[in-house]
């Protein structure tokens, strides 16, 4: 009991928002557990009404200034995190408290900081894990795997065809003549009319915009990223060959409250698909092909400019990605695994599934 009353003693000592904080940090983390066991109520209330009021907001505000504000957004909560238990600990000291106090200081202001971001987190984007997943909310059955086959075949019989219509730069690379800001309205607005075919809310407000801090991110193999603080879709500059139009379609997937990454491939390379321009629809089967085994190339007898440009491909990150790029993607896959996503990292391939089985119920597509 006296241990009890220290530990209260200690509690009521802490400051007030610090306090709150704790108590927001529990409730939100009650309502995700709970969450977890109802995904088509999550999908009700968060998907489908709170995040489309909140995420179009977030983007047109911060649409307002040109430049990204998410790696700074970024290094703002890390900062916070990282540095908030010890302001507690600091001012546990500079009051003279004993050991005991200036540790339950330090671990109460960790806590309550910790609270305040966490919930802001399961707010503006977590819940999103919690989702049902795709092929249960568009009712995407199995196929066999001759099916498959011959899908595969088609596929490539396309690829071909759309990469023949194409440019290619004085080492045989496909070439892209797209901005951002083009390739962005215009999957806006093919992204959107696909949302609205399956009765998904669509979204609009601020555009794509380049990384602040590109080179870093590049070197760690990223492409882009979605910033939930601030609604924004990023883009690592320079992107990879024909790959601009699937990676900003990847991010506005993300932004339309998709979080899962196989989710965020499906609708991405199904919005390149959807597009009525060779260079974007090259884009889609292209990336299609590079979530598949490089055996496949081979197998399914892609052209020969289709493998020139998955070697163009190989010397960009030659050149660009880092060594770091493994480690870093360790670390994603930790996080993906955190929130729920059993195969980590692995989970972006399994778009391919899901596409197959999109496309025997869309062969118009082909």
């Amino acid at each position: 009991m006296r241990l009890i009353s220290i530990l209260l003693s200690q509690w009521k000592a802490l400051p007030i928002f610090i306090r709150i904080g704790q108590f927001i940090g529990l409730l939100a983390l009650i309502l995700y557990v709970i969450g977890g066991f109802a995904p088509l109520l999550v999908e009700i209330i968060y998907g489908r009404y709170f995040y489309p009021f909140i995420a179009p907001k977030l983007a047109l505000v911060f649409g307002l200034i040109s430049w990204s504000l998410t790696d700074i957004s970024l290094i703002f909560v890390i900062a916070l995190l990282v540095l908030s238990p010890f302001l507690g600990l600091l001012k546990a000291l500079l009051k003279k408290r004993k050991r005991f106090s200036a540790l339950g200081s330090f671990i109460g202001w960790g806590c309550g900081i910790w609270g305040y971001v966490f919930a802001l987190y399961i707010i503006l984007w977590g819940f999103n894990y919690l989702r049902p997943s795709i092929d249960f909310q568009l009712n995407l059955p199995e196929i066999s795997v001759e099916r498959e086959t011959q899908l595969l075949k088609l596929i490539a019989r396309k690829t071909n065809t759309l990469r023949s219509s194409l440019p290619g730069d004085k080492k045989g690379c496909v070439v892209s003549s797209l901005s951002i800001e083009d390739a962005d309205r215009a999957i806006e607005k093919y992204q959107n009319e696909i949302l609205s075919k399956y009765n998904f809310p669509t979204y609009s407000g601020g555009g794509s915009k380049t990384r602040m801090f590109s080179k870093f991110w590049l070197q760690r193999g990223a492409a882009g990223i979605y910033g939930p603080f601030t609604g924004e879709r990023n883009i690592v500059w320079p992107v990879a060959p024909a790959s601009l139009t699937t990676v900003i379609a990847h991010e506005r997937a993300h932004f339309a409250g998709f979080a899962k990454e196989d989710t965020a491939n499906f609708w991405s390379i199904l919005t390149a698909w959807s597009v009525p321009n060779n260079e974007m629809q090259y884009s889609g089967w292209f990336t299609f092909w590079r979530l598949l085994p490089k055996s496949a190339l081979i197998t399914y007898e892609l052209s020969t400019d289709v493998k020139r440009d998955f070697m163009c491909l190989v010397n960009f990150s030659r050149v660009n990605v880092g060594l770091e790029a493994e480690s870093s993607k360790e670390l994603y896959d930790l996080w993906l695994k955190s929130q729920g996503v059993t195969n980590g990292s692995q989970s972006y391939n399994e778009a391919i599934g899901l596409l197959l089985r999109y496309l025997n119920q869309n062969s118009s597509l082909l």
